[in-house]
């Protein structure tokens, strides 16, 4: 459900006034708006002793509209407690406290799973939990962060309200995901023949910034590297090429003094990667491409989507568009039913037949049945 969000008091009075099951928590997706309220709400909700978890998005989904503040909540049978993990020195051994597969209990477990844009390591945690869980389980979920990229905390539980890291929940319910972007490849391939974490120092042996600058063209090239997210990257992102899956989008961020290229989300060295291009329809028929593959089966009960932060950017005032359609064809499929999530600063959705990725400019979309 959304919900307006008038007080920290009124709206833990509509959570208390639904009392949860024994596995049950409720999840607070939060417009970040209200990131100054937090600690409150974890008071509050502490002191009732509610079971819940949440992140911080620049924006919110309810059916056809978009919100800058309010919350999607949603309640949730979690198989474990909701845990955060640091992501500022990670290792595998940062999921030893993990449930392995047996203990999940096998079939129809999702991961939801939602990092913090700015913490570093999230490729390789992500790669990580993809071997601990393979094609065993489904997993979903949302970069957080705000709408002016600040660094700042993100994530909460009951133990409090935390920045830098991953908050991870296994949830006992039957899903389909599916992911999409629209996005066409326009030139390319490079490679990313040098990179640091989301830094791409270079693109086939030169200054990463140069050789992009000479691709976007002139009506762009001398545009400055602190506005590249606003103006070059909704209409020329990069991406990292996927046999046989979806193009991995990564949005530039930015420049380096010594010529890199920032980027939304971590890019491997050795990555093959193209420029690429597109329009309002391309992506609104791709939404529409993930809510269809995702419909494989009946009768289902929520739907949760993410759509990118940088796709509202560059749609403007036809991102409605985008929703209203996505919108309408969920309501083809089940006409009591209407989607729900958030604006993301990057998207997860993966039924585990691939890697998983923190994906850029693309819409993602979960169907759950119980």
């Amino acid at each position: 459900m959304y919900i307006e969000f008038e007080s920290v008091e009124a709206l833990v009075s509509l959570l208390s006034a639904e009392p949860l099951d024994a596995s049950e928590y409720w999840l607070i997706l939060l417009a970040a708006s209200h990131s100054e309220q937090v600690p409150q709400l974890i008071e509050q909700l502490n002191l009732l002793d509610s079971r819940y978890f949440g992140a911080l998005f620049p924006g919110l989904i309810n059916g056809a509209e978009h919100h800058t503040t309010g919350a999607v909540c949603k309640r949730v049978h979690c198989l474990y407690p909701p845990a955060t993990i640091s992501l500022q020195s990670f290792s595998s051994n940062s999921l030893q406290d993990l449930p392995d597969l047996e203990a999940l209990g096998g079939h129809d477990v999702t991961l939801l799973c939602f990092p913090d844009c700015h913490a570093p390591n999230i490729s390789v945690f992500l790669t990580e939990i993809f071997n601990n869980y393979g094609n065993e389980i489904n997993y979903f979920g949302s970069g957080t962060g705000y709408s002016d990229f600040r660094m700042a905390p993100t994530l909460f539980t009951a133990d409090g309200f935390v920045q830098q890291a991953v908050l991870l929940a296994f949830c006992s319910m039957r899903t389909s995901v599916s992911a999409k972007h629209g996005w066409d490849r326009i030139q390319g391939p490079f490679v990313a023949t040098r990179t640091k974490d989301n830094i791409i120092q270079e693109i086939n042996w030169e200054p990463a910034e140069t050789v992009y600058r000479s691709v976007i063209g002139p009506e762009l090239a001398d545009v400055p590297g602190k506005e590249f997210f606003t103006k070059v990257s909704p209409h020329y992102p990069l991406c990292i090429e996927k046999s046989g899956a979806e193009d991995v989008v990564r949005d530039p961020m930015g420049v380096t003094n010594e010529g890199g290229i920032v980027c939304l989300s971590d890019v491997e060295e050795g990555a093959v990667m193209h420029l690429m291009h597109g329009a309002a329809e391309q992506l609104k028929k791709a939404a529409l491409e993930a809510v269809n593959e995702s419909m494989n089966y009946e009768g289902f009960q929520d739907v949760l989507v993410c759509d990118c932060y940088s796709r509202v950017l560059l749609l403007g005032d036809r991102f409605k568009e985008e929703l209203q359609a996505v919108s309408e064809e969920v309501k083809r499929y089940n006409p009591n039913n209407s989607p729900q999530g958030v604006i993301a600063l990057g998207e997860i959705a993966s039924d585990g037949n691939h890697a998983v990725e923190l994906y850029n400019k693309t819409f993602g979309i979960c169907l759950i049945d119980g």
